[in-house]
Order: C-alpha cells, then structure tokens, then sequence
C-alpha cells in the first residue's frame, strides 16, 4: 500500500478517532455553523472572485493595510500559486517540514535545495547558519512553529533571516498556519514587519485554527501589491467559494474562540508529552497542537508493515507516520493534541501497541 502523503486518510480506513491531521481540537466555532446555515440560500450564486468582505476582515483583524491580503482554496493554493507565476530558480526548505513547498517548487520547474534540522538539537533551526545557507536563491520557505516538529522561531529571529534574504534578492515566505494555535503567537507573527521587507510574504489559513481543513480557505499577506494582484490573475475564477468566505468573516468574530483553544492544548499537550515518555518514546519539544515522537525500537530496525502507524490503524486510530518527511524516516510519528477524553483513548490504545 502506497505510503501516505498527509493525515487525515479516513476516506479509505474504518476510523474511530483521527490523532494523525494538527487541526483545533474544538472543532469549527458554533458561530461559523451558524452563519453556514443562515446563508445557504445564497449558495446558488457565483461567489465574489475578490473576496472583498473577507478581505476587509482579514485587513482589520491583523492590523494591515488595504490590498495586503490574497484569499486561496487553501494554503497550498497559494504555495503552488506563487511557485508556478513566479518560476524560481533555486529554493531552500527546512528538512524537516511540510512537503508542499518542495513540491511545489520542483513541479514548477525549480531547484529546490535543503536546511537540515538536527535531532540532536531538537529539530530547533541554526538561524546562523541558515542565514549563510540563504546565498544563491531566490525564495526561501519557513514554517513557524514547524509541522511537523511544532518548534517555534522568535520573531527576532525571523527578522534576522528576512535580511539576510533581502540582501540576497529572496522572497522569504513564512507559514504561519499553525501560529493561532501556538505558545506565544504575538511574540513569533512576522505580520508587523510586513511594509518593512518588501521581500516578505506571509501565509495563514483558516484550516488549523478554525478547525476548518474541509472549506478550503487561506491567504497570503505582504506589502508588495503588484505581486498580490499578479497572483490573484493567476488563479481559476471564483476558487474561493462562498460558504468558504462566509465561514471565514465569521470565524474572525468568534470571541474567545482560539483563546479557549490555546488554552485547551497548552494544558493537554504535557499530558500526551509524559504519557508517550512513559511507554518509551522519545518525545520532541513543541509549542503546537501536535507532538513529534520516535519509537527507537522502529528506527533501529527500519519497520514497515508491523510499524505503530499499522498496528493503531487495525484499532481504527489514525496517527501521521512521517517516515516520508525529509529529514525524518521510518519510527516517526506525529500525533495531534486533543480533548480530554479523546487523549485519554489515545493513551491507552497505543499503551496496547508500543514497544513490540
């Protein structure tokens, strides 16, 4: 069976709880539901290819200034979106991260080379040496905090790296779809420095921190307009739908929603970090709604068909194996931080199917 690209291939498994996509473990805000359900009548119409309600919304939530902000059909929209109107010749990605960056670049016809994060180090990046890593591209992927280590960089030192890319020429594109779900999203946001870096682009979405992966909806922020605009003629028309721009306007009204989120996590992750730690896992340090951990017994072995990710999977658990992340290899597991009851079952199911 072909290995898995993402989490979430509940499609084709008989699931009983999904540990293995990092989405809000609240689910989509009641007050999202509420206003899908208000205006399905008018679904019948074609949506705003503009997305200017959405936009103005997204303008006065993050402080930014008009014409800042591009809607997509997801995040990855907007990834391949860039990658294909811009035709980089050479990129530099993270190892590990999100394979999309990477995959985009090389489908478009790029180079694409790779920043190895150590283990040793805790998959935390040397922002030096990356700086210098930075010489001869033009566009340079960061995911802040990291999928799938969930390591978060300080603003400060994004900032390092956003000169160091100015100076080379590069487009810097920061993933900050995990940063409303994080420790401290104020303290790590490169959004205020947006008309500082011209070279500075910023990507976000509604699919982690509203807990709506299956409308489809993200956005690129920077201060380069003309870029923006030759972006948004890039896309097919309408790729934003309506029921997706409805839920988005809705959800930034959604008072106390992430707050209560964050709070959530931040008190459920250190239940899962010392309860994977107990049955023998090494467990990495992260600031997200999901936990990075290796099973050394699968590692030394190199195993496959009997590994964790199959043995939950017969107990109708998904987890994310990320033996196909680059950087990563077969015992390496992510899982994503839930509610109570559902870390709980978590727990003890993968108490039954540990070391084996």
């Amino acid at each position: 069976m072909e290995q898995q690209k993402h989490g979430g291939d509940r499609y084709r498994n008989q699931i009983v709880y999904d540990a293995s996509v990092n989405v809000n473990p609240l689910g989509m805000p009641e007050q999202v539901m509420e206003r899908l359900r208000d205006t399905m009548s008018r679904w019948s119409r074609y949506p705003d290819c503009q997305c200017q309600a959405l936009c103005r919304a997204l303008e006065a939530f993050h402080q930014i200034s008009a014409g800042q902000v591009l809607c997509g059909n997801g995040a990855a929209d907007l990834i391949w979106r860039l990658c294909m109107r811009k035709k980089f010749k050479r990129g530099l990605v993270l190892a590990p991260t999100f394979s999309e960056y990477e995959a985009a670049l090389l489908a478009s016809g790029s180079k694409t080379d790779r920043f190895f994060l150590r283990e040793e180090n805790g998959f935390q990046p040397d922002l030096d040496a990356l700086c210098q890593a930075v010489a001869g591209h033009d566009a340079v992927f960061f995911c802040n905090p990291n999928n799938p280590t969930g390591v978060l960089a300080k603003r400060y030192q994004l900032e390092q790296l956003a000169r160091a890319c100015q100076a080379q020429g590069a487009y810097l594109i920061v993933d900050e779809c995990f940063n409303g779900l994080c420790d401290d999203p104020e303290g790590a946001t490169m959004i205020p420095f947006l008309d500082k870096y011209p070279n500075l682009l910023i990507l976000n979405a509604f699919t982690k921190t509203y807990g709506m992966a299956g409308l489809r909806l993200g956005y690129l922020m920077g201060a380069d307009q003309a870029l923006l605009e030759e972006l948004s003629q890039a896309s097919q028309p309408w790729s934003v739908s309506c029921p997706a721009q409805e839920a988005g306007t809705a959800a930034l009204a959604a008072d106390g929603y992430v707050a209560e989120s964050r709070s959530l996590i931040q008190r459920e992750r250190p239940f899962l970090e010392q309860e994977l730690k107990k049955m023998g896992f090494m467990v990495y340090s992260s600031q997200s709604n999901f936990l990075l951990f290796s099973a050394e017994w699968e590692r030394r072995e190199q195993l496959h068909s009997s590994s964790l990710y199959e043995r939950m999977k017969k107990r109708g658990i998904l987890i994310r194996d990320c033996e196909n992340f680059a950087g990563l290899g077969a015992g390496f597991y992510r899982i994503c931080v839930g509610r109570p009851m559902d870390n709980r079952f978590l727990v003890e199911t993968m108490r039954g199917e540990g070391n084996r």
